[in-house]
């Protein structure tokens, strides 16, 4: 789970800052070449009587904005810029009213079709600013343009019509004229308010939303950090059970043999069931051991090139006795051609190891366990089928989760841990590899385990 911070340290709502200044510098450029195109269009594609002055503020644009692209390129995104890039946000917006009120003069004043940029440009400044600041751009944008209204009507400035097409300010009344000020400046007023108030909500879900999504990388940091500490007690437990465990089951084979004299029928049967139980422990231990060192990452992978038939090999013929005892078919089908894989020979060991356990283990006698494996596509799969009790239905969405026994499994023997599909499943993963399986309950199951071929070079390992 990645937490809600950057590299850079910000939040989100922190960031968005920075990125929308940033992308106000690119609309600029669109903004400045459009008014010098638009200047060029109307003078010499119309024929329209448009004063040289509106080309110059839109090289004047791009100008100050080369200025303001510089400043961005040299401000980082540290929380401790916040407030350099909040000035930069509003000197943009100032310098941006002062080049459309001079635009609006040149093209009819009060009465200019580009009055209602000053309109859309205070709505963007209520996604760049805080509310106070939206309405302070506000306040500049009507003082502005009234003013330059103002000079207008009463003639301190030239009344510019682009060629009579648009009215002159001077004719106008002075209760229109009064009207279309208090006008322009309840739209800014409204539109000012209705922005910086979407936008402050907006502002503030994302910093809400930023907010629990730290609370919850902090409680999953500390999960993490629980399950670490769990991992390590596993460890320490086992380790210290593993010796007497090893040590009363040397003890009951000792006794089994008949070394320590002669044992009534009673006690034999007693001590025979107190070996397996000492065998199932021995085997719980060291596979809480396996599973406890994946997870600390105590024993990585070797990457090597796996020799698979001489792995399978070995597997097959230390569970063939199991299998024969019990008068079940084993059968081994390896192709002629030498198939590699990579990976780690002890632990590719261990997944089939548990595997063919598992389909001995589960297969009542007079069934068929097979091995079988096959390249395709870059991949070596291997096949591991049993005609055995198979795995209910409802339950195999469980089936690779950690002390998960089937229901049936429980009736056909008694003792088992339920890890050893899960430590197959942590093998495999951790060789990028693909575990498939097909079950039916009273038919059996089929296992497709699917590894990556070796790049080329590098020695071939047996397995010895």
């Amino acid at each position: 789970m990645e937490s809600p911070e950057a590299k850079d340290g910000l939040l989100p709502v922190e960031r968005e800052l920075d990125e929308r200044v940033r992308w106000f510098v690119q609309l600029r450029w669109v903004a400045g070449g459009t008014v010098l195109a638009l200047g060029n269009l109307l003078r010499y594609g119309l024929g329209w009587q448009v004063p040289l002055a509106v080309e110059g503020i839109g090289l004047g644009v791009l100008l100050y904005n080369a200025v303001f692209w510089w400043l961005v390129r040299r401000l980082e995104p540290q929380p401790a810029h916040q407030v350099a890039w909040s000035h930069v946000a509003n000197l943009q917006i100032n310098a941006d009213l002062i080049a459309l009120t001079a635009l609006i003069y040149f093209t009819g004043g009060l009465h200019s079709p580009l009055l209602s940029f000053a309109v859309f440009h205070i709505m963007i400044a209520s996604f760049l600013l805080r509310r106070r600041d939206v309405f302070l751009q506000a306040g500049l944008a009507m003082a502005l343009v009234g003013a330059m209204s103002w000079a207008t009507w009463r003639e301190w400035l030239p009344n510019e019509t682009l060629g009579g097409r648009i009215p002159s300010a001077a004719a106008t009344h002075p209760t229109g004229f009064l009207l279309a000020l208090l006008g322009f400046a309840a739209l800014l007023t409204i539109g000012a308010y209705l922005a910086s108030t979407i936008g402050s909500t907006l502002r503030q879900r994302e910093w809400q939303v930023a907010q629990a999504q730290a609370a919850l990388q902090n409680a999953y940091n500390q999960l993490e950090k629980l399950d670490e500490a769990k991992t390590r007690f596993t460890l320490m437990v086992t380790h210290e059970i593993r010796s007497p465990v090893a040590a009363v089951q040397t003890l009951l084979t000792v006794l089994r043999a008949g070394y320590a004299g002669n044992l009534p029928e009673q006690a034999q049967r007693l001590i025979e069931r107190a070996s397996q139980r000492a065998d199932t422990l021995v085997e719980l231990v060291n596979q809480l051991l396996d599973l406890a060192r994946d997870r600390a990452n105590l024993t990585p992978l070797r990457r090597e090139k796996v020799l698979i038939a001489s792995l399978l090999q070995q597997v097959e013929e230390a569970y063939r006795p199991h299998a024969e005892a019990k008068g079940i078919e084993l059968s081994v089908a390896l192709p002629a051609e030498p198939l590699t894989v990579q990976g780690d020979t002890d632990e590719l060991g261990k997944l089939f190891s548990n595997l063919l356990s598992n389909a001995v283990k589960y297969t009542p006698p007079g069934g068929k366990v097979s091995l079988k494996t096959w390249q395709e596509n870059g991949r070596v799969t291997v096949e591991v089928r049993d005609t055995g009790i198979g795995i209910p239905a409802a339950e195999q969405e469980h089936l690779f989760t950690e002390f998960f026994r089937a229901s049936n499994a429980k009736r056909v023997a008694e003792h088992g841990t339920g890890l050893g599909l899960a430590i197959v499943k942590r093998i495999v993963d951790a060789h990028g590899g693909d575990i498939r399986f097909v079950s039916e309950e009273g038919k059996g199951t089929t296992f497709w385990v699917s590894l990556l071929e070796p790049a080329e070079g590098g020695d071939v390992v047996t397995h010895q």
